[in-house]
């Protein structure tokens, strides 16, 4: 005989065939339909609290059941359950097998798609090979002759899940019962090759006997919907949410597995529970409500964000609820169960915070000591620098990258080890234990910190966090290669742009110690100061049979005329007053020289854009320079020549645009507060020149373009 079962909830006794101690009467309660008004019920609302993107457009009008009487003789059309954009479900009776079936026509818009004859085929015979008794059957299938697909279905008297949550908060017994009959469904249409894409409350029936059964098995890849598509069972339904969709079926919709289903078995499962959704930063279920929290490890392992590190199957999901249940006794008080999840966790997991506080005191010491080594190297350097002493500049050239190296060496690991350790990687700890036993020797700070550093890395515990770590990231690498995901590539090419840049940045660090050792200062250019982009080794040093230097230092380019620096000067060895002799020459001869310019300009002019352009003149310029030189060598005594032939920045004065040999087209726009410049040579058959053409942009004009500009403006 037999042994009586009853229900845990209610007392009652529970039929022979009511499964895993689901009790069909507390169900009633929940919320499925009452025997009188079975043929009346639909499924659940539509105006439902979880949240959806959008409603779907309209266009599809189901038929009236008598309309679909011709198309279907072989049922009797008894009333219409539901219906959404993609279709309805009608409730029909098979005439010659007197059997309630359901009737689910498609959407005649669906069917546009040529190809969708021939899928709708191949899928519908896979999902007609489900045959268990947690799937709803798929009976028949087909087109009818004015091309509306349909599909002759199990019909299942009872409701949706949907329908018993929204009644009532279910029981986490219940809850434990229904889930295993999820995975059988789940498990078995996995083994098919069948992946469901849309579990959710509404597609997981229940009958009156407490049967589970799951509902438009691979209805998604056959409709091809993309991841806020909707279904068609139930009335005015709204677009499906992504809630319940696993990270990867919204990121690649036609590129999952099995593993989606089972992340979004673990939405329904917490809702259950809790009767919330898992969105955000959520808490287990324990912490909601009274369950054991062993429940905690099978609902997040089932929601973990990569499906490596989920469930790979769902029979392993069913296991562990099953043995939980058979091992759960009383529930206990919520204050209990808080007390019991920290009790339970492992004495590994409170290293975590030690390992994280090390990290951060690696980062954050890392980063003041690569400060300090900038502020050293830029203090130091540019002391010696203002100086202007060659011994000065020698002594901090050698002391100021000294300590700068000093610094960057010993931070960079410790910011390197750091983030190592936050991503707990096993050669991070080691690095950090060789930089905590350095720090023994920095008293007092260091060496408190090189203790505290050595007791959290050596213990026990921490060396087990990393252990469990390291194999977390192989399981996860080995699951990636084995998906062709692996990410080889990506992380050299990572690692080499890690290592040139430190490559680089130290390289630069050693060439200005030298520069410095050797007191050769780097250029310096005095603001308002504008330089050409050319190829030096054409830079003209003769012309004709005149000297053309492009000099040393710069010149500063005033509202009227250049004038030469100080630089300058102190290279020319002139005092203040030939200082104002030569640049009064100078300022002579460019004021000639923009006039003899200006006879060969053309100026074309259009709303915020200028072209110039610029004829050769060369036997102009070289009278000019001729003249130039004779004026100036007047002012200068027999030292003061020779230094100018070498000093004498006249490139820079007149060589803006190569002293009048090539044609030049200058081209100058504006666009809001930036203006953008061009200058093209075009060079005389013969010369050779290689000399290429010049462009940029900034919010102010160089000065050799900013008279063109200026001139166009006093024009118009």
């Amino acid at each position: 005989m037999a042994e009586e079962r009853h229900c845990p909830q209610c007392g009652g006794e529970l039929p022979a065939d009511a499964p895993q101690d689901l009790c069909p009467q507390c169900l009633m309660k929940l919320g499925l339909p009452t025997d009188a008004g079975a043929d009346k019920a639909g499924p659940s609302k539509a105006a439902s609290d979880i949240p959806t993107s959008a409603t779907p457009p309209p266009g599809f009008t189901p038929p009236e059941p008598a309309e679909l009487a011709e198309k279907f003789p072989q049922l009797e059309i008894l009333a219409l359950l539901g219906h959404g954009g993609m279709g309805a479900v009608y409730k029909a009776r098979q005439k010659h097998l007197d059997r309630l079936v359901a009737l689910k026509i498609l959407s005649p818009h669906i069917s546009h798609d040529p190809a969708f004859a021939e899928r709708f085929a191949r899928e519908a015979r896979s999902l007609a090979r489900l045959n268990h008794t947690r799937i709803v059957s798929v009976y028949d299938f087909g087109q009818t002759e004015d091309g509306l697909f349909y599909f002759v279905m199990e019909f299942v008297d009872g409701t949706d899940l949907r329908r018993v949550i929204q009644a009532s908060e279910i029981s986490p017994h219940q809850a434990l019962a229904i889930v295993p009959q999820i995975c059988e469904a789940l498990q078995f249409a996995h083994d098919e090759g069948i992946v469901h894409r849309d579990i959710k409350p509404e597609n997981i029936l229940l009958d009156k006997k407490g049967q589970v059964k799951i509902a438009d098995f691979g209805l998604a890849k056959l409709l091809d919907l993309p991841p806020t598509a909707y279904t068609l069972t139930h009335p005015q339904q709204r677009m499906g949410t992504p809630h319940y969709m696993a990270p990867e079926q919204i990121e690649h919709p036609h590129d999952v597995d099995h593993r989606a289903d089972i992340y979004s078995l673990g939405v329904v499962f917490y809702e259950m529970l809790t009767h919330e959704l898992p969105i955000g930063r959520f808490a287990p279920p324990s912490k909601k409500v009274q369950v054991d929290v062993k429940l905690d490890d099978v609902v997040l392992r089932a929601l973990e964000k990569e499906p490596e590190l989920r469930y790979q199957q769902a029979s392993e999901v069913k296991t562990d609820v099953e043995n939980i249940k058979a091992g759960s006794g009383p529930a206990e008080p919520t204050a209990g169960l808080a007390a019991k999840a920290d009790a339970s966790v492992p004495a590994k997991n409170r290293m975590e915070k030690h390992v994280t506080l090390v990290a951060v005191i690696n980062i954050v010491f890392g980063t003041l000591g690569l400060l300090i080594g900038i502020i050293c190297l830029v203090a130091i350097g540019g002391g010696g620098l203002i100086s202007r002493d060659p011994t000065a500049m020698r002594i901090t050239g050698i002391v100021g990258p000294a300590i700068a190296g000093f610094f960057f060496l010993t931070s960079l690991p410790e910011i390197i080890g750091g983030i190592g350790l936050l991503k707990r990687k096993g050669w991070a700890r080691i690095l950090v234990l060789i930089i905590s036993i350095l720090d023994l020797l920095n008293i007092p700070i260091g060496t408190a910190i090189g203790i505290y550093t050595i007791w959290v890395l050596l213990k026990d515990e921490t060396a087990r966090l990393f252990a469990d770590a390291s194999a977390r990231v192989k399981k996860k690498r080995d699951a990636q290669t084995k998906r062709g995901r692996g990410r080889p590539v990506l992380a050299i090419i990572a690692i080499a742009a890690v290592v040139a840049f430190v490559g680089l940045f130290s390289l630069a660090v050693v060439a200005m110690g030298l520069g410095y050792f050797l007191g050769i200062p780097p250029a310096q250019k005095p603001p308002g100061v504008s330089t050409v982009a050319v190829q030096a080794e054409s830079l003209p040093t003769k012309i004709g049979q005149l000297d053309f230097p492009y000099g040393r230092g710069y010149v500063t380019f005033g509202p009227e005329r250049p004038t030469l620096t100080d630089e300058c000067a102190n290279a020319l060895g002139l005092g203040p007053s030939q200082t104002m002799e030569v640049n009064s020459i100078l300022g002579t001869a460019y004021t000639q020289y923009t006039e003899l310019e200006a006879q060969h300009t053309q100026r074309y002019q259009a709303a915020g854009s200028l072209t110039v352009i610029i004829s050769g003149f060369r036997e102009e310029a070289e009278a000019l320079l001729e003249q130039l030189w004779a004026d100036l060598d007047s002012a200068l005594d027999e030292q003061g020549r020779a230094l100018a032939r070498r000093h004498l920045p006249l490139g820079q004065t007149f060589g803006t645009f190569q002293f009048g040999e090539p044609e030049v087209t200058i081209a100058i726009s504006k666009a809001g507060n930036t203006f953008f410049y061009s200058t093209q040579y075009k060079w005389p058959k013969g010369s050779h020149k290689s000399i290429g053409g010049t462009s940029g942009s900034g919010s102010t004009l160089p000065p050799e373009y900013h008279r063109f500009w200026n001139q166009a403006a006093t024009d118009n």
